[in-house]
C-alpha cells in the first residue's frame, strides 16, 4: 500500500525534526525532549513536534525556525511545511506555525 511506502520516509523525516527540535532546546539550555509526528491530510503533510516542558514563544519560533530547515528539500514537504508545537503550557487549539 502507498502507506507502507510512505511511512519508513516519514519515520525519517520524524527523526530528523526531533533531532532539529532537540538541537534547538540544547543550545537554549534546556533538558526538554522533542517528539515529532508526520501526518498527512487534505493534500498536505504536517509536523506535529510535541515537547516535554512548556518554552517561551520566542523558542517555539526558533525550534519551528529548525524543524523548517531540517526538513527543507524532502520530497514530499512544501518549501514551508505547516508545523505544529505542542507542550504542557498549551491550553488552546494547535496553531500552526
Amino acid at each position: 500500500t502507498c502507506e507502507q511506502v510512505v511511512a519508513p520516509a516519514d519515520a525519517d523525516a520524524g527523526r530528523e525534526a526531533e533531532r532539529a527540535a532537540g538541537q534547538r532546546l540544547q543550545a537554549a539550555g534546556h533538558s526538554a525532549r522533542a517528539t515529532a509526528l508526520i501526518v498527512h491530510g487534505a493534500g498536505e503533510t504536517a509536523v506535529l513536534v510535541a515537547l516535554s516542558e512548556t518554552v517561551s514563544e520566542e523558542l517555539r519560533a526558533g525550534i519551528t525556525a529548525a524543524v523548517r530547515l531540517a526538513l527543507r528539500g524532502r520530497k514530499g514537504f512544501s518549501e514551508s511545511p505547516r508545523i505544529l508545537l505542542i507542550d504542557p503550557g498549551d491550553t488552546g487549539p494547535c496553531e500552526p506555525r
